[in-house]
């Protein structure tokens, strides 16, 4: 007969199959979780990738340029975004000087301040009084009419510290932060946009901050907009054209070189994207040639006149010259007029007064050239007859 015995041998092997199928299972999920992870990250890098290729921001023109002897005083450049969707920008500067307080004129005429502090964007806007609760408020007078009107964006509801925010009305007044001679500050709506409070103009509030008596304000006290904290960078939206206007490189740019009238002027724009959208306009420069010729009179005498040349002048870039203006004056004052202005400006002209150009006589020949940027070359040479 024979013994029955208990062997468990048979389910160890099913147990250990089956911990071999969950590890290998697991170890599956795991790495298709991993893959997957990996996948979304590639696309989110191509995504990325591809919207910092197809981002497009044109700089199509400098502005009106002035200069105060010789230092870059003011400027304005335009703008175009050329893509279907909106550019973020993070930062600019101009020959490496960062600018941190700036205007964007959009294309509908409405202005909007902004300046940059500490890494932190900050826009200007007008301060405003509920015309039925006296109760304050700071919003974006996108069409610079000094009121606030439907569809324009309200900053802060509550400017006065109350608690009570204020409720919006078309036609409430906005206006500018002056402060008179004795530091007090005020509130007037600028009816002429000259930035300085004067006959004509109307306060809306004598002690906007309420910490003072009432202000005294003065003919001349200068006005600003409110600059307040804004979450939001400045952006140009699709298919957008703007001008960007720097009033002042002094005080609204910092760097460590002057601009100057014989450098080239280079602006950068930075984008959240990372892309730096660049270009770099350059001054012409003026070059003199001058040639003598003669001139039979009827008498049978022959008189010389001279051809200022100016077409040799350079424009490097994409620009132009669109003007030469020529003065010729004496070194040492003869008898007569002691300056000639042509009266024919142009790439050519010529001097035919035989009473101003004497021989012997030394002459400085000027010549300003200006291009289509409003850049300008000079340059003066000495000539003698």
């Amino acid at each position: 007969m024979r013994n029955f015995m208990g062997d468990n041998r048979g389910i160890s092997t099913v147990v250990g199959a089956i911990m071999l199928t969950l590890i290998v299972v697991t170890a599956a999920t795991t790495y298709a979780i991993f893959l997957s992870d990996q996948q979304r990250k590639v696309q989110d890098a191509e995504t990325q990738k591809l919207q910092r290729t197809l981002e497009n921001l044109t700089v199509l023109s400098l502005e009106n340029p002035t200069y105060n002897s010789p230092t870059l005083d003011s400027v304005s450049f335009v703008i175009a975004n050329m893509n279907s969707q909106q550019a973020i920008i993070t930062s600019m500067n101009i020959n490496n000087r960062f600018i941190r307080q700036f205007t964007f004129e959009r294309s509908d005429g409405s202005l909007e301040e902004w300046n940059q502090n500490s890494g932190e964007f900050q826009i200007g806007c007008l301060y405003a009084k509920n015309n039925a609760t006296g109760d304050s408020y700071l919003f974006i007078d996108r069409n610079n009419n000094h009121k606030y009107d439907r569809g324009e964006e309200i900053l802060n509801y509550d400017y006065d510290g109350n608690r009570i925010n204020a409720i919006s009305i078309v036609n409430d007044s906005g206006g500018l932060l002056a402060k008179n001679s004795t530091g007090h500050y005020f509130v007037f709506r600028d009816s002429d946009n000259s930035t300085k409070y004067d006959a004509g103009d109307s306060i809306i509030d004598l002690n906007p901050y309420n910490n003072a008596t009432s202000t005294t304000p003065e003919v001349n006290n200068s006005g600003s907009r409110f600059f307040v904290d804004y979450i939001k960078r400045p952006t140009i939206l699709p298919r957008e054209q703007i001008t960007l206007i720097i009033n002042n490189t002094k005080t609204d740019t910092i760097g460590v070189k002057d601009i100057t009238k014989s450098d080239a002027i280079t602006l950068h724009i930075f984008t959240r994207l990372t892309n730096d959208f660049t270009k770099t306009f350059f001054p012409p420069t003026a070059i003199i040639k001058i040639d003598t010729e003669s001139i039979k009179n009827p008498d049978g005498t022959f008189s010389d006149y001279y051809i200022l040349d100016g077409s040799a002048s350079d424009q490097p870039g994409d620009g132009y010259i669109i003007k030469w203006e020529w003065t010729v004056c004496n070194i040492i004052k003869p008898v007569g007029p002691d300056v000639y202005i042509s009266t024919n400006p142009g790439r050519k002209t010529q001097i035919t007064d035989p009473t101003f150009i004497q021989k012997g006589q030394w002459y400085w020949v000027n010549l300003t050239v200006t291009d289509n940027f409003g850049m300008e070359g000079f340059r003066a040479f000495q000539y003698k007859p």
